[in-house]
């Protein structure tokens, strides 16, 4: 097994299983992630793309995507897509512009209880968002 070498804070040279290492650090990383499992009605995860929300240290980290299951006229305010789970949740409101279907975007608005709202959708204007459009999750933020 690969070992590291480290000094410690007491200088004292130790030698550390990098396999013990990766280990912990995945064990860590399942501890602070969760998947986004609450929709409102006409969403739902995209295809086998579950959506998830990672923290590492104060900063959390959305990715996946989202689809609507029932065609959709997205306004300039929006509509609330998924909500994220508490501990998750920013302190101040969140702007993300993100990629949807085909050459579209939109912008992810994220409040501060947890609403993750989609808007804006289109290129120039609002356009519908046909049944099984995809819109991706992609953003950080600092948490309380």
């Amino acid at each position: 097994m690969a070992k590291l070498k480290y000094r410690g804070a007491s200088g004292i040279t130790e030698l550390l299983d990098i396999g013990k290492i990766e280990a912990r650090v995945a064990a860590l990383e399942a501890a602070n992630t969760v998947p986004i499992e609450t929709y409102r009605s006409g969403w739902a995860r995209y295809d086998s793309i579950l959506p998830y929300a990672r923290k590492c240290g104060r900063t959390c980290f959305l990715t996946g995507a989202v689809t609507n299951t029932v065609e959709k006229s997205i306004t300039v305010d929006g509509e609330v897509a998924f909500v994220l789970p508490a501990g998750y949740r920013p302190n101040y409101t969140v702007r993300s512009l993100c990629q949807g279907s085909q050459y579209n975007r939109y912008l992810l608005t994220i409040g501060t209880n947890g609403e993750a709202t989609i808007g804006r959708y289109g290129t120039s204007g609002g356009v519908t968002a046909y049944v099984g459009s995809f819109f991706t999750i992609d953003c950080c933020f600092m948490l309380p």
